[in-house]
């Protein structure tokens, strides 16, 4: 897989329509993640800033398992995580 193609569009879900980046669904899900991956640093870094949070076009929605994206996101050893890092940094 060429990971470069993935990084350098890594704010694509938010400008380019899915159907115009010229690779397979498998680089666009990934692609999707790493979009994720970046809003949510944006918004960790930031705090309560979210005028640096992109939005994200709807022709992506159809490649996102709603339901499967919030059972394996949104777990105990992640929460366990986050509730560590805010006692931390205190």
């Amino acid at each position: 897989m060429k990971t470069f193609l993935i990084i350098i569009n890594h704010h694509a879900p938010s400008i380019c329509e899915a159907s115009g980046l010229d690779m397979d669904e498998q680089k666009k899900k990934y692609l999707i993640i790493l979009f994720f991956a970046d809003q949510l640093a944006k918004l960790i870094l930031n705090g309560e800033d979210f005028a640096n949070i992109m939005p994200f076009l709807s022709s992506y929605l159809p490649m996102i398992d709603r339901q499967r994206f919030l059972d394996s996101s949104v777990d105990n050893v992640l929460l366990s995580s986050i509730r560590q890092s805010e006692a931390f940094a205190e």
